[in-house]
């Protein structure tokens, strides 16, 4: 999933929840141009994999897309994650 932070009518925490229900092991990467709302690159909300600060160039944006729908080799599943276990280079974690 892909979603945006600031949507009319429902916020993309609000779409996550919901999908997360559905679909509680699909990855959720979100746009904001709010990082100043605490929303911050590294800072992921539950539910929530990545966050993505906007403007993000079109490559970077593609290859996180590419990244969650299948991880790179040498990074951990999302869902295997743990304190314990996190390789330096793993960018994506769960919220």
């Amino acid at each position: 999933l892909l979603t945006d932070h600031g949507m009319p009518g429902m916020s993309g925490l609000e779409l996550v929840k919901c999908a997360r229900r559905l679909r509680p092991n699909m990855p959720v990467l979100m746009l904001t141009g709010f990082g100043h709302e605490g929303l911050q690159s590294g800072d992921t909300p539950p539910g929530v994999d990545l966050i993505i600060n906007k403007p993000v160039p079109p490559l970077q944006l593609r290859r996180a897309v590419a990244d969650a729908i299948h991880p790179p080799q040498n990074v951990v599943p999302f869902n295997v994650v743990s304190d314990a276990a996190k390789p330096a280079e793993a960018h994506v974690k769960r919220g």
